[in-house]
């Protein structure tokens, strides 16, 4: 888990090579919020139509199930490329030294792996270690004991039972309205927008921010406060981030309409991680996709089909002014293992409550981010009409033109019109006269 130490994890590895599939179930003490906590993974990954079944947070009714659709990877295929190294020792029982450096799926590094591979060739240690300083760097270690050979049961790939019978999750039984407050982080150039992102309430975005906030990326970021309609019949919490381009939601069904709720870090303890309780102890993390935001002055309903509406930024405020400034990260760590975080949530609240430093707030900050073309439903045309119409000190406009260059990049992508979709950028914060041969490229609407 991003940013949680781990420790103490027992369970069990079934791995079929030939069958290309394998599965790792196991449960480690963390100390996060409480002194006796602990976190449960199941891992089953198969080299089929869905690859990875990833269920979070408990076996049983408190799991949640997230399958991901990356590509099967043999859990041990990068030893076909590893280099030999010296003969060593594990738990008293002799084996060789294998290493490689395999690319990390996670930013731009790489990851170092070992393993210690005994003579009838049975891994008795693994580990992987991912460089850097933040927080997709860290290790994780593998020591595999009582081995046996031959073919694994079946009943070893049985899917868990949030995968085979409560994915996506079913909604809470709460169909009341209310307004949440919630928070999320974010860095320069992202949509300032709720659609298709993970925030957090107070409890739930420190616990993040406690965690993942002491690496260098997030010296740069922002915070915002929202407002925002719900209806309480959360969904299953879907896995919503900026991807460099733009926002995007890994799930299906309900998880791709409804809010998504959780108990924050996945460590909620209650039934499917915490859907459908307040966790007043861990926070609450929660997803909007945009499929479910409602349109203007639309309730939120299941007669509605549209589950949030009406979000508002409140204020926003630079991360580094409540990380450093304000000592969240100091205080965070005194409260380890001792949630509820009070000292912590009040420190962030009033950071984002005032610009006032003398009752803790930090000042506001401007942001220049890109707006969110799909989201607000405009077409191409629509953006080139716009961007015709606005001047470029219209903070409109400036979002426009952003949406606009997107497009254009689409354009030179997908239709090799390099050299005309390029004469389409404005210049001196005007439209040129060249958005009439863009409206005639194939597959645009014309302007009403």
């Amino acid at each position: 888990m991003i940013g949680i130490t781990l420790k103490g994890g027992r369970g069990k590895f079934f791995y079929d090579r030939p069958g290309q599939r394998y599965r790792l179930n196991y449960t480690a003490s963390s100390k996060l919020f409480h002194p006796d906590g602990k976190l449960e993974q199941d891992m089953l990954a198969k080299n089929t139509t869905m690859p990875m079944n990833y269920t979070w947070g408990g076996y049983g009714e408190n799991g949640a199930c997230n399958p991901f659709p990356n590509k099967y990877s043999d859990f041990f295929g990068w030893l076909a490329i590893a280099s030999a190294g010296a003969n060593q020792t594990v738990e008293g029982k002799p084996c060789r030294q294998w290493t490689a450096l395999i690319p990390s799926p996670f930013k731009h590094t790489d990851v170092n792996m070992t393993a210690c591979v005994a003579d009838d060739g049975s891994v008795l240690e693994m580990v992987q270690m991912v460089g850097g300083t933040g927080k997709f760097s860290g290790a994780s270690r593998y020591r595999f004991s009582n081995i046996t050979f031959g073919p694994p049961d079946e009943e070893a790939f049985r899917p868990s039972y949030a995968c085979a019978q409560n994915w996506p999750a079913k909604p809470c039984e709460d169909e009341e309205v209310e307004t949440l407050d919630i928070y999320r982080i974010f860095g320069k150039g992202e949509p300032q927008v709720l659609s298709n992102r993970d925030t957090g309430d107070v409890l739930g975005d420190v616990s993040f921010i406690c965690t993942q906030g002491s690496g260098a990326e997030y010296e740069s970021k922002f915070i915002t406060h929202w407002k925002v309609n719900v209806s309480k019949a959360f969904g299953q919490y879907a896995l919503c981030n900026f991807n460099g381009i733009a926002n995007v939601c890994i799930g299906q069904g309900s998880q791709l309409k409804r809010v998504g709720r959780r108990g924050s870090q996945i460590q909620s303890g209650k039934k499917a991680i915490g859907q459908c309780d307040p966790n007043v102890d861990v926070g609450s993390q929660y997803s909007f996709p945009r499929a479910g935001q409602c349109p203007p002055n639309v309730v939120p309903s299941e007669a509605s089909g549209c589950f949030w509406a009406n979000p508002r930024p409140v204020r926003t405020v630079a991360a580094n002014c409540v990380m450093q400034e304000r000592k969240l990260l100091e205080v965070c760590k005194t409260e380890f293992g001792h949630a509820p975080f009070t000292q912590s949530a009040a420190i962030f609240k009033d950071a984002l409550a005032s610009a006032d430093l003398t009752k803790g707030g930090c000042p506001d900050t401007p942001v220049a981010t890109i707006v969110d073309c799909t989201m607000q439903g405009h077409t191409t045309v629509d953006i080139i009409m716009a961007a015709r119409t606005f001047s470029s000190h219209d903070a409109l406009q400036l979002g426009l033109h952003h949406c606009l260059c997107r497009h254009i990049l689409w354009l030179q992508r997908s239709l090799g019109r390099v050299g005309e979709a390029a004469s389409l950028l404005p210049q001196d914060g005007h439209a040129r006269d060249g958005w009439h041969s863009l409206l005639r490229l194939p597959g645009r609407r014309p302007p009403k």
